[in-house]
């Protein structure tokens, strides 16, 4: 019985050596032949990071060196407190803060960095090639806010301007934001001329006026002063590339309400919704394909 036994596992143990030499043969020709790859290594980048001193960006992270120009879509952005938790901040303007700042790198794209934009953190792509290349730059946003409307309550933490009878309080300022996201349909482009006229359909009137950035947008700050009497409906005129042939133009109503006093909490509230990024926060890029982070920069 115990010669049987041995003889069964010896024949055992050969058959498992075949196995395991058939297995291992096969891997590696699947690799000799290219039909399993490995996993590319992480490219290598230097940046170098400043102060900004334009009106809305704080900071600004140029890309001064690349290994390898590898597509946007193969990088995620994160953003991180010193404490290691995430970055959240706003989506649709109602100053709570609702969404983790962690994104693929392509879908924080944009073409120039002037006004706010869709996230607290985006990503120039100076010679729109979709890769990741010198001179291709991140923009940390110091003050952010949801694009939730072409008119918004810049005092109370950029709110949208509700419609009448919604409205906003006097000694308000109010942000004139217009673009296709705030006015779908007008198909505004760089270079476009934009007029914004608020009057009550009398002598009363303030308009502005000026051209598309190179961004596609077009911002304005209006002071609603004692001029603007309470209980005053406002009717502002939109209209993009006057007298062209494919002029466009719209209406929105809103109504001037009594003074509403700012406090120091109400104040707090807004300043945090707005300043989701501070200094100390960190922005991290990482290649998903070898899980490496590639840069880490302290703000």
């Amino acid at each position: 019985m115990r010669r049987a036994d041995a003889a069964v596992s010896a024949q055992v143990g050969a058959v498992l050596l075949v196995v395991i030499t058939v297995s291992l043969s096969s891997v590696v020709g699947l690799f000799l032949f290219g039909l399993v790859k490995l996993p590319e290594p992480a490219p290598t980048l230097n940046c170098v990071g400043s102060r900004a001193c334009d009106r809305w960006s704080s900071w600004s992270i140029q890309v001064e060196d690349v290994s390898k120009r590898l597509p946007m879509s193969q990088y995620r952005v994160i953003a991180e407190h010193p404490n290691g938790s995430k970055v959240m901040y706003d989506t649709d303007g109602d100053l709570k803060v609702d969404r983790p700042l962690v994104a693929g790198l392509d879908s924080l794209v944009v073409s120039g960095a002037d006004v706010p934009h869709i996230a607290p953190v985006v990503f120039v792509d100076q010679d729109q090639d979709g890769r990741v290349g010198p001179a291709d730059t991140f923009v940390v946003f110091g003050t952010y806010f949801a694009l939730a409307g072409p008119l918004l309550d810049a005092t109370r933490g950029y709110k949208p301007v509700e419609r009448a009878p919604g409205g906003i309080p006097v000694d308000s300022q109010m942000l004139i934001v217009v673009c296709e996201d705030t006015l779908p349909g007008s198909a505004a482009l760089p270079g476009d001329r934009v007029n914004v006229t608020l009057d009550k359909g009398g002598p009363f009137e303030v308009s502005r006026e000026g051209v598309v950035s190179g961004s596609g947008y077009f911002t304005s700050m209006v002071s609603i002063t004692g001029e603007w009497r309470p209980s005053q409906y406002m009717q502002t005129t939109f209209t993009v590339r006057r007298g062209e042939l494919d002029e466009w133009s719209t209406t929105i109503p809103f109504k001037v309400r009594m003074h509403e006093h700012v406090s120091a909490d109400q104040r707090a509230r807004y300043d945090s919704a707005t300043t989701p990024l501070r200094i100390g926060d960190v922005i991290t890029l990482v290649h998903t394909a070898s899980n490496s982070v590639v840069m880490r920069y302290t703000l």
